[in-house]
């Protein structure tokens, strides 16, 4: 109930959509065929990403009538500024694209992130703990915190860890307004 939480605070919650993910995963398919097999191999997924990308375009085309959100990025763009940071070619757990979303938040006016570890999974404690600092290095105004969901970790350090990023939040935003 991490989102009723951040609103509950006071906050506005914002999460990635499932086709941000999707097309991810054939993003990442095109990669490694394009590394180990070969352009021609890679024809199955230009086309899927080509379709996806029509119809991301209904979607972009309806929030760009919107001043409150923004469109989604194309997956190639994310690629390209997450791999100053990592190698796209990182692929375990959600891989690169856990931190590709990151940047797309902080450049889309979203520097406040909760950034969830579940259970323990190591590739998102390697992506997403180890690259929040390369990524405060180069967004300063980012405020990153990761959560670890786990049966270990207790609900009120989870609590208090969230509570403490929105009151950065909250102070960066006053301060910003003076």
């Amino acid at each position: 109930h991490i989102v009723d939480f951040i609103e509950s605070e006071g906050g506005e919650a914002r999460t990635s959509s499932l086709m941000s993910f999707i097309n991810y995963c054939i993003y990442s398919d095109n990669f490694l065929k394009e590394r180990f097999k070969g352009k021609m191999a890679t024809l199955q997924t230009k086309a899927a990403l080509a379709l996806t990308g029509f119809y991301t375009g209904f979607v972009n085309r309806a929030l760009a009538r919107c001043e409150r959100f923004k469109k989604e990025d194309f997956i190639g763009n994310i690629a390209d500024k997450t791999s100053k940071f990592i190698s796209i070619g990182h692929q375990s757990g959600e891989g690169w694209f856990l931190m590709g979303e990151m940047i797309e938040l902080i450049e889309h006016g979203v520097p406040n992130i909760v950034c969830v570890q579940p259970f323990g999974c190591l590739p998102n404690h390697i992506t997403g703990k180890g690259m929040i600092k390369r990524l405060k290095e180069s967004y300063s105004y980012s405020n990153i915190v990761s959560i670890d969901y786990d049966p270990a970790y207790s609900e009120v350090n989870q609590i208090n860890r969230i509570k403490l990023m929105l009151s950065v939040a909250k102070k960066n935003l006053l301060e910003n307004r003076q």
